[in-house]
């Protein structure tokens, strides 16, 4: 497994991205710019080792896995929300307008 590896020469990247985004998307989001801007990236392959003796890793497998699905959830809730709001103010138009065939 490689590690990316982006050409520093090219741009200051802090400086060309004006997005904040959390930890763990750095690698992403680096990818993501390298492309717009036609960047040159490669990966090497870089041996990984134990951890050290009484570091903890910060990922959370169930803690991580469950804030994808939860952001659906709170997306489509959101969805709703905004139809119920657009049928309530939509509605009486189009009712208007099938009986009158104008709309005041």
């Amino acid at each position: 497994m490689g590690s990316p590896i982006i050409f520093p020469d090219t741009v200051n990247f802090p400086a060309a991205s004006s997005i904040v985004f959390p930890p763990f998307r750095a690698v992403s989001r680096m990818k993501q710019n390298c492309l717009v801007l036609k960047q040159p990236v490669t990966e090497v392959e870089v041996s990984y080792g134990k951890r050290m003796e009484g570091s903890v890793s910060k990922l959370s497998t169930f803690g991580d896995g469950f804030r994808i699905p939860s952001m659906f959830v709170v997306f489509s809730y959101l969805a709703g929300l905004a139809l119920l709001i657009s049928a309530f103010f939509g509605l009486p138009v189009l009712i208007e307008y099938f009986r009158t065939g104008f709309v005041t």
